[in-house]
């Protein structure tokens, strides 16, 4: 008896190790109107990401991933830049900037006006605001 759990363990085993698949990325974000930044019109398309880069566009329903978002009635576009912003006086306060962040800013510019604390590194260095 012994002797043939022996013998059928490496054939499960080897039937198991075939069935897992490593997902084709870590998010798939399905079903979304693409805006690209290039100008061109908004168009359908699922978008695979891995390794936190974007590295496939098109058609992706029959990938797999180990996080799906649906984005259909959304339009998924890249970060947007803020050229005149402000967000230097308050960065202490407000270190995550969410008011910038929940509307798709992903990089501004502060200073423009001239009005920036200066030497911004002693700035940036000091304790942090707690609430």
């Amino acid at each position: 008896m012994n002797l043939r759990i022996f013998a059928i363990f490496p054939i499960c085993l080897a039937l198991f190790a075939c069935q897992y698949q490593e997902p084709d990325f870590g998010i798939l974000i399905t079903g979304g109107m693409v805006l690209d930044g290039t100008g061109t019109e908004a168009f359908s398309a699922d978008i695979g990401i891995k390794d936190s880069r974007i590295v496939a566009l098109g058609d992706l329903a029959s990938k797999n991933a180990q996080t799906r978002i649906d984005a259909s009635g959304l339009v998924v576009s890249p970060g947007f830049i803020d050229l005149h912003t402000h967000t230097e006086r308050d960065l202490l306060n407000f270190p995550d900037i969410q008011n910038y962040t929940r509307q798709g800013v992903t990089t501004v510019l502060g200073g423009n006006c001239g009005g920036s604390p200066l030497p911004i590194d002693q700035y940036l260095a000091k304790p942090k605001p707690r609430g």
